[in-house]
């Protein structure tokens, strides 16, 4: 494993984050709003923002594979060992039109900022990493060229495209985006490069390759008939810059193949005026892979569910039993997502009442977003100290929840943070149902003589799917044969095989979930 030589340094001086308010510009004619005041994630928070003195120091960049693994990997793995959390590339050569790239991480993305802050008018072909799996905050890359387009009209095409940005995210995630935008543009030789970056600073996703991926394109979809979304046929909305382990360009670096060497630059106001930083805090906002853990301005939105194909395979169906597979703890597949909508403020207070029934505590419920395949994300956000309900060892006063609505009823709960989330869901229950006599209920298959009011009977909240429920003695008047409402079970086989008073009787509440169940008493 050989690490190259860096580029990157940090300064050695005592740098404090920007507390005061600046110039994260909403849109056109919006106020200003105040850049992030909170460290890096995974990093202590202190009252006053300071970073301690640091010394001179040359990052480790790894640039040649060794045996099967490439630099990426092998920085990851480095990283990983040291604990380090942020992850960067350089262009490191440029032959035949094709540029390649080595790898580092650092502590935190204030050494990052400082960093790029410091290398100042130097050479600097920096791009953040965003790593498969990893939270990041919504961007678009803007891209067209135009040999008579003006500056002023460009803006206007801006601020068009960013009006229309803040219009898409108020109504589909009921949040008004704070925006840094920057301004790479740069003539060539007989035509105006127009390159802009935009990034939601207080929108975040679970990854870029997923649930932003989609959001964007449906996007730029509800635009496709809007000539400023495109320039010679062209969208001016990149769709190819969200991918796994994506590079995208830091503020303050330019592309190695620029002859100018023109720099992403912040710009803000009505007028697009460029506005230099003046700090390191300064540039936390502008950096997409800044998702602080411990920020409650920053809703992070998951990837949305995809619907699971119909697995004739796995159906089974006898004279005595049917079987339908469970959908309940089977994993997401297929590759298209779906479509989303809004769920009703009426559905988030729905939600909200269920955790205050079962006594859940920690955070609350702030909006939904609904999908063609019958399921239903609603977000959260931490109120106080929040024990882990997927990770019952952990605690959060940081990273958010977020639970799934399945298209039965059934509410799982799961936690984006990095210790939690691939735990799986914690099932919380059932929304919305109350256990009821007064509507029919499902057929059941009976060969002896029932009366009327016997049961055997499972209890609510049991988790089982497919289960094999037996009374095979003898019942007195009055038993009976039940699932409650909060039991999602799936192709259930109750069966009570022994002598029955008259009475007895076996039955399905009308609020399960049961598909296909099969229910028997097979005594006289």
């Amino acid at each position: 494993m050989e690490a190259a030589s860096a580029t990157l340094t940090t300064p050695s001086t005592t740098s404090t984050a920007n507390t005061a308010g600046n110039d994260a510009m909403m849109m056109e004619g919006h106020a200003t709003a105040a850049t992030r005041t909170t460290p890096s994630p995974r990093t202590t928070t202190t009252t006053a923002v300071m970073m301690q003195e640091t010394t001179v120091q040359q990052l480790h960049w790894f640039s040649r594979p060794e045996g099967a693994k490439g630099p990426q990997q092998m920085m990851f793995e480095h990283a990983d060992a040291v604990g380090n959390s942020v992850f960067v590339a350089q262009d490191s050569g440029w032959s035949s039109g094709r540029g390649t790239k080595e790898y580092a991480s650092l502590q935190s993305h204030m050494e990052l900022a400082e960093a790029l802050l410091y290398a100042g008018n130097t050479e600097c072909c920096i791009y953040e990493l965003i790593r498969e799996g990893w939270p990041c905050s919504l961007y678009l890359d803007l891209e067209w060229e135009s040999s008579s387009m003006q500056k002023v009209d460009a803006h206007r095409v801006l601020s068009h495209i960013i009006s229309e940005l803040f219009s898409f995210l108020q109504d589909r995630y009921k949040i008004t985006p704070r925006l840094s935008v920057l301004d790479g543009s740069r003539v060539k030789t007989t035509t105006t490069k127009y390159s802009y970056h935009v990034c939601a600073c207080n929108v975040a996703f679970s990854s870029n390759f997923g649930g932003m991926k989609s959001a964007v394109e449906d996007f730029a979809s509800e635009h496709a008939s809007d000539p400023l979304f495109f320039s010679n046929d062209k969208p001016i909305i990149d769709p190819t810059v969200y991918t796994k382990n994506r590079c995208f360009r830091t503020p303050l670096s330019h592309k190695k193949d620029d002859p100018t060497r023109t720099k992403l630059q912040r710009i803000a106001g009505r007028d697009w005026e460029p506005r230099p930083f003046t700090s390191a805090g300064e540039l936390l906002d502008a950096l997409v892979t800044y998702v602080p853990d411990n920020n409650d301005e920053i809703i992070i939105i998951p990837d949305p569910p995809v619907a699971p194909r119909t697995r004739f395979a796995d159906t089974h169906i006898s004279k005595k039993r049917r079987i339908v597979s469970s959908s309940l703890n089977a994993p997401f597949q297929g590759t298209c997502m779906p479509s989303a909508f809004d769920s009703s403020d009426k559905d988030t207070q729905a939600m909200q009442e269920l955790l205050d029934e079962k006594g859940i505590k920690g955070f609350k419920v702030v909006g939904a977003t609904g999908y063609e395949n019958g399921r239903t994300i609603y977000r959260c956000r931490n109120d106080g100290e929040r024990r882990c309900l997927s990770n019952p060892t952990e605690t959060h006063t940081s990273n958010n929840p977020y639970l799934q609505l399945e298209p039965d009823g059934t509410v799982l709960h799961y936690c984006h943070a990095c210790t939690c989330k691939d735990l799986g869901p914690y099932r919380i229950g059932r929304l919305g149902s109350v256990v009821s006599t007064d509507v029919p209920t499902p057929s059941i298959s009976s060969s002896s003589e029932q009366g009327t009011a016997s049961a055997c009977h499972l209890s609510t909240d049991s988790p089982m799917s497919g289960p094999f429920i037996s009374s095979g003695g003898e019942q007195d008047a009055g038993s009976a044969c039940q699932l409650s409402n909060d039991c999602p079970t799936t192709g259930a086989y109750i069966s009570s095989g022994g002598e029955q008073d008259a009475g007895s009787a076996c039955q399905l509440s009308n609020d399960c979930p049961t598909t296909g169940a099969y229910i028997s008493s097979g005594g006289e």
